[in-house]
């Protein structure tokens, strides 16, 4: 498994997940994470690590995961979604 603390679980093809990846990148300058990202659609490696960390919570992607606080964000999250979200695991 990858050491970063986020991680942005997407499909190659995927519009909302090439929206959220523009987010992502935003986000990691104005906040300092990382996210690895990590394809599903054509990796199955990733996809089974995905529904691993998931435990059923997510079935699509743009998933976002945790590690540090096993939390996960699904969907297609606007900007602001993505931010709040990232605020709130580095305040746990």
């Amino acid at each position: 498994m990858t050491d970063e603390e986020y991680l942005d679980f997407y499909g190659a093809e995927c519009e909302g997940c090439a929206m959220v990846s523009g987010f992502i990148d935003e986000i990691e300058v104005e906040e300092k994470v990382s996210f690895k990202k990590l394809e599903v659609w054509h990796n199955s490696k990733n996809q089974s690590l995905m529904m691993e960390l998931s435990k059923e919570r997510c079935h699509t992607v743009p998933m976002l995961y945790n590690r540090r606080t096993d939390s996960v964000l699904c969907g297609s999250p606007t900007k602001d979604d993505i931010l709040k979200w990232v605020r709130e695991q580095k305040s746990k």
